[in-house]
């Protein structure tokens, strides 16, 4: 069954699986990478995000370290 969904996760190693190894999310990848954060934290982020009309992910590794800085890249 295809579900196409976004992986949400705080591994690291998702850089490594999806740009040196080949891994193709079904649709992107979200990458908190946190420290020091609340457990809702991650969450009213990514809610925040959700409300732009510019935010996407898509076919995208996207790293999130906190409020401030917000990376993406296209997954090959």
């Amino acid at each position: 069954m295809h579900e196409h969904r976004t992986v949400l996760t705080h591994d690291r190693d998702y850089g490594e699986l999806v740009f040196r190894r080949g891994y193709r999310p079904q649709a992107g990848v979200v990458y908190f990478r946190l420290e020091n954060y609340a457990p809702e934290e991650p969450a009213t982020i990514l809610l925040q995000l959700s409300t732009s009309e510019n935010f996407q992910v898509e076919g995208l590794f996207t790293v999130i370290d906190g409020w401030v800085d917000i990376r993406q890249r296209k997954i090959p």
